[in-house]
């Protein structure tokens, strides 16, 4: 497991490597913080000017006295991991995309700066939304809800929400939740969306259709049916009893919205294609508006391959032991480089 998780200083992205430090990971996972540092140039743009390799040093000196510190506290958490920094000079977005790709990251965590609007939506700023809807790998947007603020997030396993629609986006959610480490006490609930039973049984002049009646009932029950399917894929993760599916009526986002609500989700994991143009546009939908709306953290899995890894029960044993309430006093591991381009 390589995790990417880029910090800019802000209060929102030293909660997110607050939430990185109690999550459970395979061992031997690789972590890596990215601070993107923009280049200084002048209004004239004068060549070479933007290179000036005794600036770009003295930032490097600044800045990895910060990030040194910032990993060697994580290494206290993950102990099994391998942690390092980066300092990429360029555009935030450019250079966490480029870095992501790269280093192969297998997850991208943000913790976005921009919190609520005046109507109290959480909105990701652009380089939150250029990263996710460009990465190829899953990206965990981290919202700043009281309990990641605090530190409490997940301290007694994680619930997460699974809205699928029956793509193949959705199957590759499945299959990626169904790979990784989670903590003890970590609940799933699988929920799909299917046409209110008015909307399809009644006529234009108010009368229902018992033929329609019945088809209802019939794609309602296959509903249940598949989401089975991947309530068991999931359950030899964190057990059946853990797992439960719901199939509701109504419109998507606002069904997903709707449960969200009541059942009070730490993350949404959601499926979205690669896209482009007025595709990315359709497809991202659903996804983007949840991200806007949703008080919890949003997973965003966006294709196969990405952060995938093989079952490995004793080293699942071994990562959920090394998750603890607080981190050892002392340890031996190997402090924490640099890596800077």
């Amino acid at each position: 497991m390589r995790i990417l998780i880029p910090y800019d200083g802000s209060r929102n992205s030293l909660s997110a490597l607050r939430l990185l430090a109690t999550m459970a990971l395979n061992p031997n996972s690789d972590i890596l913080i990215l601070k993107v540092v923009s280049k200084k140039g002048n209004f004239l743009h004068i060549p070479g000017f933007d290179d000036d390799p005794v600036r770009n040093q003295d930032e490097i000196n600044s800045q990895s006295m910060v990030l040194r510190e910032l990993a060697s506290e994580l290494s206290l958490w993950q102990r099994d991991c391998n942690i390092n920094y980066r300092i990429h000079f360029g555009k935030p977005a450019e250079s966490i995309l480029e870095v992501s790709q790269e280093w192969k990251a297998d997850l991208i965590i943000l913790g976005p700066k921009r919190t609520q609007s005046s109507t109290h939506h959480f909105y990701m700023g652009s380089v939150s939304k250029e990263v996710t809807d460009k990465a190829n790998a899953p990206v965990l947007i981290v919202k700043p809800t009281e309990d990641v603020l605090e530190g409490e997030m997940g301290r007694l396993g994680y619930r997460v929400l699974v809205p699928i629609d029956g793509s193949l986006y959705s199957y590759y959610t499945i299959s990626w939740l169904a790979t990784q480490v989670w903590k003890q006490g970590t609940e799933f609930k699988i929920l799909t969306a299917i046409p209110e039973f008015k909307e399809m049984t009644e006529n234009p002049i108010g009368q229902y259709d018992p033929g329609l009646i019945s088809q209802w009932a019939v794609m309602k029950e296959k509903a249940f049916e598949s989401l089975e399917e991947h309530a068991f894929k999931l359950a030899e993760q964190v057990g059946l009893e853990n797992v439960s599916i719901d199939v509701e009526p109504g419109e998507p986002k606002k069904m997903i919205e709707r449960v969200a609500s009541d059942w009070q989700p730490d993350i949404i994991a959601m499926g979205s294609p690669r896209a482009s143009g007025i595709n990315q546009i359709l497809h991202s939908d659903v996804p983007t508006h949840i991200a806007g709306r949703a008080n919890c953290s949003i997973l965003i899995v966006k294709r196969p391959g990405q952060g995938k890894v093989k079952k490995d029960e004793s080293g699942i044993k071994q990562a959920l032991a090394s998750v603890m309430d607080a981190p050892p006093e002392n340890t031996n591991a190997e402090p924490p480089h640099a890596v800077m381009y």
